[in-house]
């Protein structure tokens, strides 16, 4: 008895009427129940499945209409011609000019990357270096170069905020006037100025104001955690005594 012949003409029609299918849909239109048979159909096509939804759905390469990254979205479903999320993480980080940093990443691709990320990291595929309380993921190849631009990116993008003279004029006095607060408030305030700046600031406000980038960003965390305990300055009993009033 000779095998039953699966054609794909019906599949191809189910595509191209709703671009995105499930495995349920491709085994209707290809009249088998059986899950290998349709897998087996699929990669006769130049099909891709997506890297959200677990990897669901499916798609064809002509139907897609990528974006510059080589990403689509299809009502939700995402896509990319690199293939699955840890391959495409790797293209996007190679290819960047200044790196990424997880947070980036995660709101081109529309999904949490922090696994991706660290099975690259792990397997050697990228390197990182930490800016402030976050990590910059960047290329074996290339990342002396890209961190080298996203460090030029990040202080120009400071001196449009906070001007172009900072460097040469307002630093000193800027350290004067840090010099005045207590350590708390030196903190507070190198936070203060990180969340002005965005991603990246940590790194400049450290570079202002001579702090530690730990320190900034521990200032900036405390600022966005909200509820900043307003204790006392002095230790309790310090300062002039109180004076006693005769009776």
């Amino acid at each position: 008895m000779r095998p039953i012949q699966y054609a794909t003409e019906e599949l191809l029609r189910a595509f191209a009427a709703h671009k995105v299918l499930n495995l349920e849909k491709v085994k209707a239109a290809l009249g088998t129940p059986v899950k290998m048979t349709a897998l087996r159909k699929l990669r006769e096509l130049d099909y891709h499945s997506s890297y959200s939804h677990a990897g669901r759905y499916y798609t064809l390469e002509r139907l897609a209409r990528w974006d510059g990254h080589g990403l689509w979205t299809y009502k939700g479903i995402r896509f990319s011609r690199h293939g699955t999320l840890v391959e495409t993480v790797a293209q996007l980080v190679e290819a960047a000019a200044g790196g990424w940093m997880a947070a980036e990443l995660a709101d081109v691709l529309g999904v949490r990357v922090h696994a991706a990320l660290l099975t690259l990291y792990r397997r050697g595929r990228v390197l990182r270096h930490q800016i402030g309380g976050e990590y910059l993921y960047v290329s074996v190849h290339r990342g002396s170069a890209q961190l080298e631009h996203r460090q030029e990116q990040m202080q120009a993008a400071a001196t449009l905020l906070m001007g172009p003279d900072l460097e040469a004029d307002m630093r000193p006095h800027l350290r004067a006037f840090l010099a005045t607060l207590n350590e708390k408030q030196r903190r507070l305030y190198a936070g203060f100025e990180s969340l002005r700046l965005g991603r990246g600031g940590d790194t400049v406000v450290a570079g202002w104001t001579g702090l530690n980038v730990k320190t900034v960003a521990r200032g900036r965390q405390e600022l966005q955690a909200g509820g900043v305990p307003m204790d006392r300055v002095r230790a309790v009993g310090a300062g002039r005594p109180v004076s006693k009033k005769n009776s």
